[in-house]
């Protein structure tokens, strides 16, 4: 990596062909600002960019097959995702379906993108300006600890097209002042 004194930010340059990013690779890395991941990457590690905390914007490339949990957890100042698995709004990134990542910078209110069937473990915990989330009827399965700690959230509404809620789907919610939980939910786990 490297010092950029004009845009007084570091820059981590990826050498050779990097197919793709670890398990924790860039862990609490608080300097990051901004990743531009190269083509050549296929895969990004579980809490590959967790707790990046000055992280604003991530370019994904259209190679990326695969996506693991947390890779961009508790990076509140994260504002957008570029790239072909990127949201229209660029809040998220959607890979088959499935919810991986969410931009939370400046969000009070969020409508995930219709055709999210699966909202992974912890994509919105700790969002604390959240005060409402609208699920979409496509989604069927809520992650572990998708809503937890979102201490501004007020009411949730799981659709009835969602079978199955995760441990600690929305627990530690201290303004949760109501919860509706469709027709068609058979699992909710623990907290």
């Amino acid at each position: 990596n490297t010092y950029d004194a004009a845009k007084e930010c570091w820059v981590i340059k990826f050498d050779g062909d990097v197919t793709s990013v670890g398990f924790s690779a860039f862990y609490e890395c608080s300097y990051l600002t901004s990743v531009v991941i190269p083509d050549s990457v296929t895969s990004i590690g579980g809490e590959a960019f967790n707790l990046c905390s000055n992280l604003t914007s991530v370019s994904i490339p259209d190679n990326v097959t695969e996506i693991e949990s947390g890779a961009f957890a508790n990076c509140f100042k994260l504002q957008k995702f570029d790239g072909k698995i990127a949201s229209e709004d660029g809040r998220c990134l959607i890979l088959n379906g499935v919810l991986h990542a969410f931009a939370p910078d400046s969000i009070t209110e969020y409508t995930i993108p219709n055709g999210v069937t699966t909202i992974s473990r912890a994509i919105f915990e700790s969002c604390r300006s959240l005060t409402s989330v609208t699920i979409p009827d496509s989604v069927t399965s809520i992650g572990d600890f998708a809503f937890a700690n979102c201490e501004s959230l007020t009411s949730v509404t799981i659709p009835d097209s969602v079978t199955t809620i995760g441990v600690g789907a929305i627990c530690q919610c201290s303004s949760l002042t109501s919860v509706t939980i469709g027709d068609s939910v058979t699992t909710i786990g623990d907290s």
